[in-house]
């Protein structure tokens, strides 16, 4: 088959040029399903954490209760929980309710913050759904309910899970094994590590630039937002059931309103309720991506021409790669039916050249802001530190470099992928995100001030530390290994971050806060993490 051996030479090379060390797929086409694991320690009946795919079970399962006319909509969340009602600060004079709809919930406009402060993906307690939810009912909103603006929340999806097990008086993963994954045939699908899905748990990773080492692995204590294990048969007939548009309990017109564009994401796409939504070569795409310590998925399937592709890599935040994969297979699909043309073969980057590595490490400063980034050659690649975090250089063609990596690269919404050297005299300079980066000599470090030297360290858990630190004259914060967002002061020992691993979203980060036990500690919004 023409599609699967294009596709198998995609994996492999990515395997090979982004050290992943396995990459699993499932493309349906109608009744054929065609499944393969590539890498090692995978086999068949592996089991994957699928991350945020699970938020397409949680709306369906909501769909079904408004179908049932147990649930509307467009009504205010306090006509099922009265209790709860986050304050607004965005309130309308003379407004009732608190503007949480679940309409708004599930397209990710209701203004939720987007962690719990109990139960978030630094919470290796595995709590119970309904502490999570007291976390948040005291939460301001973070954003207009009314504004119409894509702001993504694990905790609303949490908050829907709670909505399905308050309605309908069963317990979210009893409800959701007897009304959708038994029906549609996800037999094997589980919300939690039992041990036979410990034993085939596809094996993960984590890095950084000095290295990978083994992903955690516990349950999210936010099940309903990101904790389904499942195999890549489960993830076919879920993608089966998607295209015969056969949930059960759910019409064909109150699926196809879930997968209307509602709101634009901000980065290139939309989301409907509980799914993306995207086009592909003229045909319309709707599913969902998945991150979660190690694991990336990126499920897609194209209702109108009948086929799906879902790719899971096993090394974390390689999102792009598994969405990359994903597309060049439906792309290969729809070809083999005769519904587009034969997609190239995706470019391979040209090899580091010792000049390269020789040259071009070191300090560039943006004379008009001052800003410096760094570019470090680490086990014979080449990276930019910029945005705060590790952007791969690929050769092009001259001085030109393409940003292609395992967190950012062709297909990514990121928007500066391209970088160019000057030859430089006596040395070079880097242009990039439309301005000249001067090479500069590296400055001395800076001392902090007094003030701040008690809070430089880390927190949170040992599978996951932050790590407050002070470069270049400003505080910084690293976070999920590689993302490191500077630290704007707001006063009173409070500051905005500002970084990539929330895009859009602004944080506030307390220094010297307590928990309820008096450990020291930071807030990173309601996130409160130990200090180690």
């Amino acid at each position: 088959m023409k599609t699967i051996r294009a596709l198998r030479e995609l994996i492999v090379w990515e395997m090979e040029d982004k050290g992943i060390p396995s990459i699993s797929y499932v493309l349906v086409d109608g009744d054929d399903v065609s499944v393969e694991h590539l890498g090692e320690g995978v086999g068949a009946g592996a089991y994957f954490r699928v991350g945020s795919c699970t938020k397409m079970i949680t709306a369906l399962a909501v769909a079904q209760l408004v179908a049932r006319g147990l649930l509307e909509l467009d009504a205010d969340v306090t006509a099922y929980m009265p209790d709860f009602r986050p304050p607004n600060p965005f309130a309308r004079p003379g407004k009732e309710g608190t503007g949480i709809t679940l309409r708004r919930v599930l397209s990710h406009t209701a203004g939720l913050v987007r962690e719990p402060g109990v139960g978030h993906y630094m919470d290796g307690s595995s709590p119970p759904l309904r502490e999570t939810i007291e976390s948040i009912k005291d939460i301001p909103l973070k954003y207009d309910p009314e504004a119409n603006s894509f702001h993504y929340s694990n905790a609303g999806f949490a908050l829907l899970g709670y909505l399905v097990e308050e309605v309908s008086g069963v317990e979210y993963v009893g409800y959701v094994q007897e009304n959708l994954l038994g029906p549609v045939g996800m037999r094997e699908a589980a919300f939690s590590l039992t041990e036979e899905v410990r034993k085939r748990l596809a094996p993960a990773w984590m890095w950084n630039l000095e290295g990978d080492f083994p992903a955690p692995v516990f349950d999210l204590g936010s099940v309903p937002a990101g904790n389904l294990y499942a195999t890549l048969d489960d993830m076919a007939a879920f993608m089966r059931a998607l295209l015969r548009k056969s949930i059960p309990g759910i019409g064909e017109e109150i699926l196809g309103s879930m997968w209307e564009p509602a709101v634009p994401t901000g980065r290139g796409g939309h989301w409907g309720l509980g799914f993306a939504v995207g086009e592909l070569r003229g045909f319309r795409w709707v599913g969902h991506g998945g991150a979660v310590y190690g694991y990336a998925t990126q499920l897609m399937v194209l209702p109108d021409a009948g086929i799906g592709a879902c790719v899971v890599s096993t090394i974390d935040a390689s999102n792009v790669v598994a969405g990359r994969i994903a597309r060049y297979a439906l792309e290969l699909l729809l070809a083999e039916k005769g519904l587009g043309p034969v997609p190239p073969s995706p470019a391979r980057p040209s090899p580091l050249a010792p000049e390269h590595l020789a040259s071009l490490p070191g300090t560039y400063r943006d004379p008009g802001s001052g800003e410096l980034v760094e570019v470090l050659e680490r086990k014979g690649k080449l990276y930019l530190l910029g945005d705060g975090v590790p952007l791969r250089l690929r050769p092009r063609e001259g001085r030109a470099f393409l940003v292609d990596g395992r967190v950012f690269g062709p297909g990514s919404a990121y928007p500066h992928l391209e970088v160019e050297f000057s030859h430089g005299d006596p040395a070079p300079a880097l242009t990039w995100k439309g301005r000249v980066w001067e090479r500069v000599p590296r400055p001395e470090p800076r001392i902090p001030p007094p003030e701040l030297l008690p809070h430089l360290g880390e927190y949170g858990p040992d599978f996951n530390p932050a790590r407050i630190f002070y470069e270049g004259g400003k505080l910084r914060c690293l976070m999920e290994y590689f993302y490191t967002h500077t630290l704007e002061p707001l006063g009173e020992g409070r500051y905005r971050m500002h970084g990539l691993l929330y895009e859009d979203e602004v944080l506030v980060l307390v220094l010297g806060a307590r928990d309820g036990e008096g450990r020291p500690g930071i807030m990173v919004g309601p996130m409160f993490l130990p200090r180690r």
